[in-house]
């Protein structure tokens, strides 16, 4: 389990990923604007970036529960499963409430094709473009998978795979 709190975590080499799979918490019942970062393929704010990133309650954000975007002209786009259901596509998907703060869920990210811009490069935050700040997850990762290619075939059957090891839902 990698506990991270708003200020950690964990840099690497750049992987691709275009099917993403996390079991993971996060803090998202706070009331401060800081959004709560999965992933992102870059650390600073003047290169085009793609992230993942969970919406706390507060201002713009509690308007989607998860983003898939990203900053400048990034445009990323697509599907959210959470816990094994399908619950929408776009960039910034869902209601806030959905994340369920605090508890551990699995979600599974299926970007379109050509998507992410960029090859991931940080578990756990994001950099925030609009104030050059660290946002991190506020919560604990217990598994992260990442493929280089559509699995939204194998989807289900990977999703039963973890929920057996980890008995989320």
């Amino acid at each position: 389990v990698f506990d991270v709190n708003t200020e950690d975590y964990l840099e690497m080499s750049p992987v691709s990923g275009r099917t993403i799979y996390a079991l993971c918490s996060s803090n998202t019942a706070v009331t401060e604007s800081q959004t709560k970062g999965l992933l992102s393929s870059s650390l600073t704010t003047t290169v085009s970036a793609s992230y993942i990133f969970f919406s706390p309650n507060a201002g713009t954000f509690s308007s989607y529960a998860a983003s898939l975007d990203g900053n400048s002209s990034v445009d990323d786009q697509g599907s959210w499963y959470l816990n094994g259901d399908y619950n929408g596509s776009g960039g910034n998907i869902g209601t806030y409430g959905d994340v369920v703060s605090g508890q551990t869920m699995l979600h599974s990210f299926e970007y379109v094709a050509g998507d992410p811009a960029n090859d991931w490069r940080v578990i756990g935050a994001f950099l925030s473009s609009s104030s050059s700040t660290y946002n991190g997850l506020d919560g604990s990762i217990q598994e992260i998978i990442l493929y280089d290619s559509d699995q939204s075939a194998n989807r289900e059957r990977i999703e039963s795979n973890i929920n057996d090891h980890y008995n989320i839902f």
